[in-house]
């Protein structure tokens, strides 16, 4: 695996290539899925593939807010810069604390879902892997939770954030 650069330049070339080459396996899976009977491999494909075009989507923002960078132009769509004012900091510090406590809770129970169908074995096996894949996104939104809470913080009393952070 190559390095991955840290400059803006770097970035967007290393992005387009990764890119590129996530393209080739949105291909693959599409047709995969294209090619097979309504059954639960196409079931699962169908489920990578809309993982997969959402990362793709998301890596082509981060390449774009890259590019408006370099080029000191508006390419859309693209990540939100972080020097955004935020005028609601304490109801919005709430409602992030809240649903924080809500993934928390749903993560709880994802977990105990997921070992006890385990054990039961058979399709139940089947619908545990799938529930283990809504347990990851579930942590994901607990880290993205967490940063959006330390953004808020850290905007402090002006409600504005620096673009350095």
């Amino acid at each position: 695996m190559s390095k991955v650069p840290t400059d803006y330049v770097g970035m967007t070339k290393y992005l387009k290539g990764h890119l590129e080459t996530e393209q080739g396996a949105l291909e693959a899976y599409t047709t995969l899925v294209e090619s097979r009977p309504d059954d639960i491999i196409s079931y699962l494909i169908r489920t990578i593939l809309a993982d997969e075009e959402r990362h793709h989507a998301l890596f082509g923002e981060i390449l774009n807010s890259l590019e408006s960078k370099i080029g000191w132009k508006d390419v859309e769509p693209r990540v939100p810069s972080l020097s955004s004012t935020i005028n609601d900091r304490e109801a919005l510090l709430a409602t992030t604390d809240e649903l924080l406590a809500l993934e928390r809770e749903d993560a709880k129970e994802l977990k105990t879902l997921r070992k006890t169908w385990r054990q039961a074995g058979g399709e139940y096996g089947l619908w545990s892997m799938l529930v283990e894949g809504a347990e990851l996104d579930t942590e994901k939104h607990i880290r993205m939770l967490k940063y959006l809470r330390r953004l808020i913080v850290e905007a402090g009393e002006e409600g504005t954030r620096s673009p350095q952070r």
